[in-house]
């Protein structure tokens, strides 16, 4: 990493690829994010439509993220981890820290990254279990 941008407090991030999030205990320095998660998803066809998804939306406390180049680090002061966000990782992270539905996610990764639905909708879905399962995410 040659350069860090400035913090932004309680923001959050970008989407996705196969390597979505990659996390650590904090230690004495931070390393260089990237790694990779890969989680199972749910399908696309949910019998919802954007109309009556919830908004989902990354909590604020205690939570705070940083760009650096086209990646994410966030650090979580809950758990004492940090994460790592690739490119389309901190496009989702972004879009889920203005509050945003499932199938805007998708949305998001197909128009960004020119990849199938069925892709887009495995990675969200991969994406948005690994920001449940480490209590990152709220459903408004």
């Amino acid at each position: 990493m040659d350069s860090f941008a400035i913090p932004t407090r309680h923001m959050v991030g970008r989407p996705i690829s196969a390597n979505l999030i990659d996390d650590k205990s904090i230690g004495p320095r931070l390393d260089s994010p990237g790694g990779s998660y890969v989680g199972d998803g749910m399908s696309e066809g949910s019998g919802q439509d954007a109309h009556s998804e919830p908004i989902l939306q990354l909590r604020s406390e205690a939570l705070d993220w940083l760009v650096v180049d086209a990646e994410i680090v966030a650090l979580d002061g809950r758990q004492d981890l940090y994460l790592g966000l690739n490119q389309s990782g901190a496009e989702l992270w972004r879009a889920l820290a203005n509050g945003t539905t499932r199938t805007q996610l998708v949305e998001l990764l197909v128009e960004t990254f020119d990849i199938d639905r069925e892709t887009a909708s495995r990675d969200t879905d991969a994406f948005l279990a690994a920001l449940t399962d480490r209590d990152l995410l709220l459903e408004i």
